[in-house]
């Protein structure tokens, strides 16, 4: 089932029994006293009978009347606290175990294969992703920061020319003319030269206004515009393409970018990498000028490993007898890892509500399952556990147990809002991982119609 029906389920406050008894309520409680109200009300109006004649009848019909509505907005309000959803909870819980299980599954049939790009993928010096030389304090004012919301920080080199960018991203982008790009200044590349890295796991490669933030973790959910920077790279490019010896220092910086972008920590920095390298290729007048040319074949695995990566990830983290796993496999640990980190952070922003103690629990536990996570890839990533027990610690271990005298009215409406939060968490997972299942299955299909192609003439002989 479509995980965002689950939405859906949420308003299904009655069954087919209840309307039928809700229209037979309506007809012999409501409509049946209307219309002796309205019939009386016409009297008064139109046949000019004196209120004082029927002032006994209005009186009795119209507050029947204000009483059945009253019921019916009880009625409709105790429903909806009475609504069963438990058992939507555990459908969702089903959907979202039945989605790990079938990753899980899909991870055994192709470790080997993950293994083996692993160790392909090591040896390969286009696609380190662990460096030392970090570009973010460079690049912190320079790019477009994507937020959440979907506002952006400039940076001091966004393209504003809508055209430009939309020919950038045509097959024939090397064919612009030069003088479509000399106005603008891409000699900040040159500047990246002395760095080979990108740290997006350090709050302090992060604007100003993001590292103030009081959400100690805000940091992870920005994303540079990696679209942009993708769009310099072919700037700067073309701009040299009529010079042989500043096209090869052009392609070298370009390169460069490709490799600080692959060591970003980010599944979209290290595939906007990928994309770079995969594009210097097929141009045979920039290859040549590579020193470190990839092959096709090693973008192809690293371009598999990124998107499949947390299929491995959520099975080591479900089985602790697949800590071997993550060993194995250091190319885009880090990035998978920030992921899994999004999913599980975001029940972390705790309000001043009714959901306070709640929330606490569940990012108590959800700490807990980083924890758990953190330890078994070791200290290769990032340790964000410190700042996050700043978090409130529920003094009861259910926040029902605070309203043990309090009315049963109040305890269901209670029980029901969390539930409603527990629901709605539920979906925040399974939305994720259907996305992440959704985009690895696209990469392993077409990994295994590869490996039986090349199986057919084996299997002919």
């Amino acid at each position: 089932m479509d995980p965002l029906k689950y939405l859906e389920m949420i308003t299904e406050m009655t069954g087919m029994k209840d309307i039928l008894f809700g229209l037979l309520i309506l007809i012999v409680f409501f409509l049946i006293p209307f219309v002796f109200f309205f019939r009386g009300l016409t009297r008064l109006l139109f046949q000019k009978q004196s209120f004082s004649e029927l002032k006994g009848s209005l009186f009795i019909w119209g507050g029947w009347i204000l009483l059945v509505l009253i019921g019916v907005l009880v009625y409709s309000v105790d429903s909806q606290i009475r609504f069963p959803i438990d058992q939507t909870i555990s459908k969702a819980e089903q959907s979202l175990n039945s989605a790990k299980e079938r990753m899980a599954l899909v991870a055994q049939k192709h470790l080997h294969a993950f293994i083996e790009d692993q160790q392909y993928l090591s040896k390969d010096p286009n696609f380190i992703t662990s460096r030392s030389r970090d570009a973010g304090p460079v690049l912190m004012s320079i790019v477009n920061w994507e937020l959440p919301d979907g506002k952006k920080i400039l940076g001091t080199k966004n393209i504003v020319d809508e055209k430009l960018l939309m020919d950038l991203k045509s097959s024939v982008w090397f064919k612009l003319p030069t003088n479509r790009v000399l106005a603008l200044d891409a000699s900040w590349l040159v500047a990246l030269g002395t760095f080979d890295s990108w740290n997006l796991l350090k709050r302090e490669n992060y604007p100003g206004q993001i590292q103030q933030s009081d959400r100690k973790t805000e940091f992870l959910m920005i994303s540079p515009d990696f679209l942009q920077l993708i769009a310099w790279a072919k700037i700067r490019l073309i701009k040299a393409k009529g010079n042989p010896k500043e096209l090869q220092l052009a392609v070298r910086e370009v390169s460069n970018l490709a490799d600080i972008f692959i060591s970003s920590n980010y599944i979209v920095g290290l595939a906007a990498g990928a994309e770079i390298k995969k594009m210097l290729i097929a141009q045979p007048i920039l290859s040549g000028g590579l020193a470190n040319r990839p092959s096709e074949e090693s973008i192809g695995r690293f371009q598999r490993t990124i998107f499949t990566y947390q299929y491995f990830l959520t099975r080591a983290n479900d089985s602790s007898n697949q800590s071997g796993i993550l060993r194995q496999a250091p190319v885009g640990l880090c990035a998978a890892y920030r992921e899994e980190f999004l999913l599980r952070q975001q029940a972390y922003s705790v309000g001043n509500d009714l959901l306070v103690k709640w929330r606490s629990l569940v990012s108590q536990n959800r700490l807990s399952e980083l924890t758990a996570l953190s330890n078994l890839i070791g200290s290769n990533c990032f340790h964000i556990e410190a700042e996050l027990q700043a978090l409130p610690i529920p003094e009861q271990n259910n926040l029902l147990d605070s309203l043990e005298h309090s009315p049963g009215w109040k305890q269901r409406l209670v029980r029901y809002v969390i539930n409603v939060d527990k629901l709605y968490r539920l979906i925040q997972d399974i939305v994720y991982f259907h996305g992440v299942e959704k985009r690895g299955a696209t990469v392993f299909e077409k990994f295994d119609r590869k490996v039986e192609s090349e199986r057919g003439p084996e299997k002919s002989n």
